[in-house]
């Protein structure tokens, strides 16, 4: 029993050296992409990071016009769909500004519902999605995170924001799936609602929408204008054109928003 206790404090104490190993490589990387870091390595990276961000800047640009020239094609859901997004990594205030059109819209007397990817949640098995694949078996049903009464998933299946959204907002469907077509048609069909909310969106093409909003923190807007990942651009810059509207302004004030605290 003792070596058997050794074992597992050992074990637990190497996954803890290793755990601070990858926060602190982390951490370095964060760095290069927002030029904080200036030492001799962080340059070596970034410069091998440019020609990775220059490929992706391909791909981004090829898919966008792909779908503008319709050869890819953007499903329509039969009602208004408001997409609340951005164009950089990291936080701007979307999940915020995404409560606030829900509460909003119950004021008007819609019946919204907010689909998220559900970023960090625990998904399905690979073993799991083989079986059923295999055995020819329907897909699996989007995760409801809360039917608009009551919260049925826990942050650690749903993700820390859609499970932030249900417990804050009474009345409105929070559901999860990285199929937000396949989500919202259910939203549809058994909450029925009228207005399908995107958190984090701006990049999901596949589902057409009605606006789509583009948030920006003006502390810190573009990084240093690279694209992923030598820099923190999900897109370039002309891909703003996109947008039915652009907010600039900080984080907290989304927060204020959610709060009721801030000004009109």
């Amino acid at each position: 029993m003792r070596t058997i206790r050794k074992l597992r404090y050992g074990f637990r104490k190497q996954r803890k050296h290793w755990r601070r190993l990858f926060d602190k490589f982390a951490q370095f990387i964060a760095d290069v992409l927002y030029d904080r870091k200036t030492t001799l390595v962080a340059k070596i990276l970034g410069a091998l990071l440019l020609p990775i961000s220059f490929v992706f800047l391909i791909i981004v640009k090829t898919r966008v016009w792909l779908y503008q020239k319709r050869l890819l094609y953007s499903q329509p859901l039969g009602c208004h769909v408001i997409v609340v997004g951005n164009i950089t990594m990291g936080g701007t205030g979307k999940t915020p500004v995404a409560e606030y059109l829900a509460r909003l819209l119950l004021t008007m007397g819609r019946k919204p519902a907010i689909i998220s990817r559900g970023y960090k949640s625990k998904g399905e098995s690979r073993y799991k999605k083989f079986l059923r694949w295999l055995t020819h078996s329907p897909d699996k049903p989007p995760k409801i995170v809360s039917d608009g009464e009551k919260i049925l998933l826990n942050s650690e299946l749903a993700g820390d924001e859609p499970y932030m959204l249900a417990k804050n907002l009474e009345g409105v469907p929070v559901i999860v799936d990285k199929d937000r077509i396949k989500a919202g048609r259910y939203a549809i069909k058994r909450f029925g609602s009228d207005v399908l909310i995107l958190d984090d969106g701006y990049q999901y093409l596949r589902l057409r929408s009605t606006l789509r909003m583009v948030l920006i923190d003006k502390n810190n807007p573009f990084g240093n204008y690279h694209l992923l990942p030598r820099g923190i651009l999900r897109e370039p810059l002309s891909h703003l054109d996109r947008a039915s509207c652009i907010f600039f302004d900080q984080i907290e004030r989304y927060a204020q928003l959610r709060t009721g605290t801030g000004n009109s």
